[in-house]
């Protein structure tokens, strides 16, 4: 897989990454099953100790069926930064 583009912007420092996933209020995962991509945002807990991410979802469903088949995800925390003045009327991480 190819790296990030922007270098400036990736987060390579686990305890940043930790710091993060214990202050957002969602992630987004993305998953795929007979290569139709399917993306939830969704509530979680970060426990540390077990360096594990946690969400909520009933025993059967979509996530849990592709999950079964493909457990290959990938995820997304998003860090809003909110308005700033200047060349740039909304800041994201």
């Amino acid at each position: 897989m190819r790296g990030i583009r922007r270098k400036e912007k990736e987060i390579e420092n686990k305890h940043e990454m930790i710091s993060i996933l214990e202050s957002v209020q969602f992630i987004t995962i993305a998953m795929s099953l007979n290569n139709e991509p399917y993306l939830v945002t969704l509530s979680h807990g970060y426990d540390r100790k077990k360096n594990c991410i946690y969400f909520h979802c009933a025993q059967e469903g979509k996530k849990v069926d592709i999950l079964r088949e493909n457990n290959v995800v990938w995820g997304q925390a998003f860090v809003h930064h909110g308005y700033v003045d200047g060349s740039c009327d909304h800041l994201y991480a």
